[in-house]
């Protein structure tokens, strides 16, 4: 792949989701985008706002949307209008663990499987007391070395996938797509 192929596999995402795979589209390098792609799971469906595939495995983004001041720890966070969310970054870590999981059974369990959370609004007055904080990006160039480096794979010796590996990954992924998740 020499260019990014964005795949909208659910219609209609919302505006972070949108910002976000404008941001990707023209500053990654290669690779593809799934938008609001489904994964089976035992316990139904994992929606997963973008998956980023590039060579150096895939990407699960957690994209947030959300206004103001942001403070939080490794539970939750809290809004500067004072609502008080899930943190995302242990969601996003499950969905790559699920995903991680169900690549291995065919056959990709060498490929590294990341989760990472954007907002789209920027980290300006992000404020979070979480050891996990580093996987948390706006956009901007940091995100985009993140996902073209090898800083964020799951494990050093994950597998850098060719072309035609990364085209067949993409195959896999798209083919277990579930359309009518809710």
């Amino acid at each position: 792949m020499s260019k990014i192929d964005v795949i909208h596999c659910m219609p209609h995402p919302h505006i972070g989701e949108t910002l976000t795979v404008n941001y990707l589209r023209h500053h990654l390098p290669n690779g593809a985008l799934l938008v609001n792609y489904h994964l089976p799971d035992i316990s139904g469906t994992q929606e997963i706002d973008v998956v980023v595939l590039n060579y150096n495995g895939v990407y699960l983004l957690e994209v947030k949307h959300w206004y103001g001041a942001i403070e939080g720890d490794q539970l939750r966070w809290r809004h500067s209008s004072g609502d008080l969310r899930q943190s995302p970054i242990p969601i996003i870590e499950q969905k790559a663990k699920i995903a991680h999981g169900f690549l291995a059974e065919r056959g990709w369990g060498d490929v590294s499987v990341t989760g990472l959370v954007v907002l789209s609004k920027g980290i300006g007055a992000l404020q979070l007391d979480d050891p996990q904080k580093h996987k948390v990006f706006g956009l901007h160039e940091s995100l985009i070395q993140a996902l073209t480096g090898r800083d964020y794979v799951f494990h050093p010796s994950s597998k850098i996938l060719r072309s035609s590996e990364l085209h067949r990954l993409r195959d896999t992924i798209l083919a277990s797509h579930v359309a009518d998740a809710e």
